[in-house]
């Protein structure tokens, strides 16, 4: 019987492991852990892992995907949209279509610059609303200023999802993005996906600000006035469940956009893998008559 390892990563190389069916038995133990996929062969003292984990499709509790068809066959790389759309699937975070479930922490980091450039870039913690082909859905107050991280004259943003824990028996997985935001219509689905929360205080802060006799987008100070501010969020909160605020309202609050990425990097990783697994994607527009982008990758050093 023959086991063959191929380690991954700068020179490949490859060993076997020759012994007989009786000899494997008697000199080594192998373990599969079930939740994390991976194997440890142990002869003695060496043991060898598998140098990446498969995925996180096996954890206790994960729904079952449908594996994303390869879109761009010639250079057989499934886009990393499919791939963290079906990443959030397995985790329970969203539905087949990369809608975020109601009620569900599921958030990402973006950055972007100011259009003043003595000042620091923009960061903010922003709720998913939906994952697709066509990018990273997800909501903001409307009528953002230029001092904001997105608006819709193509400022260069930045992107970064965590998944997992970096701890022995886990694995983390890591998405960092560069691209731009563009404006999408807020429509009815995108709309009943958005914290109650998040709609309850964009809108409180609405009305606070026409209530003070203000269109400015500047930071407006609530000290002196904290408890009429709570009053304004309780009749909103009230007006919202009771469905008294019409849609109109709400979208003219409420911007939607969408983070369309440009170039993509992922790693994966934990404490029992060699190195890091960082696969770099770059999107491209076919020139030829099938029109379309697509994705090439390449995998690149761990740092």
């Amino acid at each position: 019987m023959i086991l063959s390892k191929t380690c991954l990563g700068v020179g490949a190389r490859n060993f076997q492991l020759k012994m007989s069916r009786n000899a494997i038995a008697s000199a080594c133990k192998v373990n599969q852990n079930p939740k994390h996929g991976f194997f440890d062969f142990q002869f003695g003292k060496l043991k060898m892992m598998k140098l990446f984990p498969s995925s996180f499709s096996t954890d206790t509790g994960a729904r079952t995907a449908t594996p994303t068809k390869d879109a761009n066959a010639s250079t057989n790389t499934t886009s990393p949209l499919s791939k963290l759309k079906n990443l959030a699937f397995q985790k329970n975070l969203c539905d087949p279509d990369g809608f975020c479930f109601p009620n569900t922490h599921w958030t990402f980091v973006l950055s972007g610059n100011n259009d003043d450039t003595e000042l620091p870039p923009s960061t903010r913690t922003v709720n998913f609303l939906r994952v697709s082909e066509e990018g990273i859905y997800f909501c903001s107050k409307n009528k953002a200023t230029s001092a904001a991280c997105v608006s819709s004259d193509d400022k260069p943003v930045s992107f970064l999802y965590t998944e997992g824990k970096y701890r022995p028996g886990e694995n983390i997985v890591q998405y960092r993005a560069n691209g731009t935001c563009q404006r999408v219509p807020l429509d009815e689905k995108l709309l009943s996906i958005i914290p109650e929360y998040t709609i309850t205080e964009i809108v409180a802060s609405k009305k606070a600000r026409l209530e003070a006799a203000t269109s400015s987008e500047i930071r407006l100070s609530i000290e002196g006035k904290q408890s009429r501010f709570t009053e304004i969020v309780q009749e909103t909160r009230s007006a919202l469940a009771k469905g008294e605020i019409p849609v109109s309202e709400l979208q003219n609050c409420i911007a939607c956009w969408r983070f369309e990425p440009e170039i993509i990097e992922t790693m994966d990783g934990g404490p029992d893998t060699v190195m890091w697994n960082r696969i770099q994607y770059i999107k491209k527009s076919k020139a030829d008559a099938e029109g379309g982008d697509y994705w090439e990758s390449r995998q690149i050093m761990p740092f």
